[in-house]
């Protein structure tokens, strides 16, 4: 079987701190097949410095404006592309070695398959490794997953590689203003809603947590609420299984505000029963997790024991509600 060529995807600003170790673990790939492709924000740091160090004739720098719409620099580094297939990683992540090459192996073995994706785990500013692993919960998660990924983002951008000919033909991601930060979720649902999706079982990269990387927990809901909105309007989902999405992104909203915001989050449940009132299930946990927010120090418990992943593993199901 021969290689084929990939482009690599690498919007950044000003990540001058993390962006060396991120072309290395693309450079460092086991499968060299491949085209780094840098967009630049004209990052103030010195970012342009460390990448021209670097000297390596499969890297394209690129300086380019997106205006704060990091989807404009997604789909210009698209647009200079010269692969058969599209990766994508975030300058402040960390690819393992293997990464590619196992993922192409799955594309080429499949020809229906549109885009494979894997998990990630996390780490801090420092790369040292938390606990936390991002991705599916649900190892047996793919082929046609839109009807779970609407009601849970549950697929990294870094870890996604997907098919050229796809992102040509559907205009890449949306630069919609509304959609920023999320328009990865959105692009991931266009390819689901028509086309399999394969997923990798296998933690092949790093993603890092770090202060200038975090949403506020409002804008992010309303982000994802958004996304869920467009669906509808394009007629992909119908009106009570966008309700029943949100209801659980209200609910997910929720559950992890009651120790931070405890006004946000009981409104929040409030809120994914009144989306989902013939739901036992979201009733049920929206009550629970209101009448558990008058008692932190047993939140705290139960989020410190990870007994909310346990019971939600035993009794509802292992990705979402």
């Amino acid at each position: 079987m021969s290689s084929p060529f990939i482009s690599v995807i690498m919007p950044t600003y000003n990540q001058a701190e993390f962006i060396g170790e991120a072309i290395e673990s693309v450079l460092n790939q086991t499968y060299q097949s491949l085209e780094l492709i840098v967009v630049d924000n004209y990052s103030q740091d010195k970012t342009q410095g460390i990448v021209e160090a670097f000297n390596d004739q499969r890297i394209k720098y690129y300086k380019f404006s997106n205006q704060g719409i990091i989807a404009a620099s997604r789909n210009y580094g698209i647009r200079q592309a010269n692969g058969k297939y599209i990766a994508f990683i975030d300058s402040d992540d960390i690819w393992f070695a293997d990464k590619l090459r196992l993922q192409i192996d799955m594309m080429e073995n499949d020809e229906s398959c549109q885009m494979v994706f894997c998990q990630f785990q996390a780490a801090d500013a420092n790369g040292r490794t938390l606990g936390k692993i991002f991705g599916p919960k649900d190892i047996k998660v793919g082929g046609y997953i839109y009807d779970k990924l609407i009601r849970y983002n549950f697929v990294v951008s870094s870890s996604v590689v997907v098919r050229r000919m796809f992102l040509n033909e559907s205009g890449g991601f949306d630069e919609a203003a509304n959609l920023r930060c999320v328009e990865d979720f959105d692009l991931w649902l266009r390819i689901a809603r028509r086309h399999k999706a394969l997923f990798l079982p296998k933690v092949l990269g790093m993603s890092r947590i770090h202060s200038c990387n975090t949403n506020v927990g409002s804008q992010r809901l309303q982000k994802a609420l958004n996304v869920i909105d467009k669906q509808l309007a394009d007629g992909f989902v119908s009106k009570p299984r966008a309700d029943r999405a949100k209801a659980n992104f209200y609910f997910r909203e929720g559950w992890f505000s009651i120790n931070r915001d405890t006004q946000l989050a009981r409104s929040c449940f409030w809120k994914a029963c009144e989306l989902n009132a013939y739901n036992p299930k979201i009733i049920f946990l929206s009550l629970l997790g209101a009448g558990i927010s008058f008692f932190p120090s047993l939140y705290n418990r139960i989020r410190k024991n990870e007994l909310d992943k346990k019971i939600a593993w035993s009794f509802f199901n292992s990705q979402n509600l």
